[in-house]
């Protein structure tokens, strides 16, 4: 196995908001290299898919619903909503896709007689985060160390970012009319819109990110050559390509523990939110059913709160995982999980409100 002289590939990141428009840059660019779609299109599109044999993607919401799907969690509604246990499907899902990008990067360079020599994959994801886009950029580092080991080449492969600068009134409005699990909750969407980091070189360790451009999708409009300053971005990233891994340095470790914490902490403050919405919710459920019992279903819901908040408390804290703790306590009885018939009604009513609370979140 041997890297073919000559071909190269890009890594193309399409970041922003949900609802900024990646996903249907990305649906176009590779609809106008498969030679589909209208015949009106925006030029632009077809000049930049003219540059490359092979068009590929990398969808990071269709990998995670993939991972959550595995492990039968069909109730998450995005990935910013994954709560304690399924943060780790979602956290399997970006290792899961940047493996998908190795192994296209290795298929691509690798001679087995119907090599393309030229390779755009774009990765669709929101990459709100500098660390997230880091990562990609890593992965590519590791790749050409990995290349330069078996054969003594370093293949040639571009990476930029093309940055979605959509108004987050719009993106809300986008996202209000898609189905599913394809909407996200609004709290979400406004939340990333306050932590966003959009692309910047003359940020500290960001001199990866010296090949982006930023497109203002405010209009929707898919026929105002949006795709020419994405080409000029490729052609800057062809012409000053990634270079293998070295290691981190002191300051990007440090970094990179600071870009740990705070997603760390924001992963505990979402989940303390959603705990608190689903206890008080089961709190009204035994107020419906036994009014007299208000007082010490609330103290439970105190309770339970404490340990939320705590960090390191023992149990499993999945919003089924609190509900039945919940009514454990309130009902007297150690449930594991739902019984196949309620032998009480404040049992039913307690798992009704629960089964409600995970609708509502779909």
């Amino acid at each position: 196995m041997h890297v073919e002289e000559g071909s190269f590939a890009v890594c193309l990141l399409l970041c922003g908001l949900p609802g900024s428009g990646k996903s249907t840059f990305a649906r176009d660019v590779a609809s106008a290299g498969a030679g589909q779609g209208s015949q009106q299109r925006d030029v632009s599109l077809k000049v930049l898919s003219s540059k490359f044999d092979q068009i590929d993607s990398i969808e990071y919401d269709k990998v995670a619903r993939n991972e959550l799907d595995q492990q039968q969690r069909p109730n998450c509604g995005g990935f910013e909503e994954f709560e304690s246990n399924d943060l780790e499907a979602w956290r399997r899902s970006r290792t899961k896709a940047l493996e998908i990008l190795t192994q296209k990067l290795d298929a691509h360079f690798t001679t087995d007689g119907s090599h393309s020599e030229s390779l755009l994959v774009m990765l669709d994801d929101n990459f709100h985060l500098r660390s997230m886009r880091r990562d990609v950029y890593r992965t590519c580092q590791n790749f050409l160390k990995q290349q330069y080991a078996l054969d003594g080449r370093i293949p040639t492969i571009g990476f930029c970012v093309v940055y979605f600068d959509t108004p987050l009134e719009t993106c809300l409005e986008r996202n209000s009319s898609r189905i599913g699990k394809e909407c996200i909750p609004e709290a979400v969407v406004v939340r990333m819109a306050a932590s966003i980091e959009p692309p910047d070189e003359s940020k500290p360790n960001a001199s990866f990110e010296r090949c982006h451009v930023t497109i203002d999708n405010s209009s929707g409009d898919r026929d105002t050559g949006r795709c020419f300053g994405a080409i000029k971005c490729i052609c800057e990233s062809i012409d000053d390509p990634v270079e293998p891994k070295s290691e981190l340095s002191p300051e990007e470790q440090e970094q990179k523990e600071q870009d740990l914490l705070r997603e760390r902490e924001a992963t505990r403050t979402n989940m303390t939110q959603q705990s608190d919405l689903l206890l008080r919710r089961l709190v009204g459920a035994v107020g419906r059913v036994e009014k007299n019992r208000s007082k010490d279903a609330n103290a439970t819901r105190k309770s339970i709160m404490e340990d939320v908040k705590s960090g390191d408390a023992i149990g499993d804290l999945s919003p089924e995982g609190i509900a039945l703790r919940f009514a454990s306590a309130v009902t007297g009885n150690k449930l594991k999980h739902w019984p196949d018939s309620h032998e009480s009604p404040l049992l039913e009513a307690i798992h009704t409100s629960f089964n409600e609370f995970q609708d509502s979140r779909r």
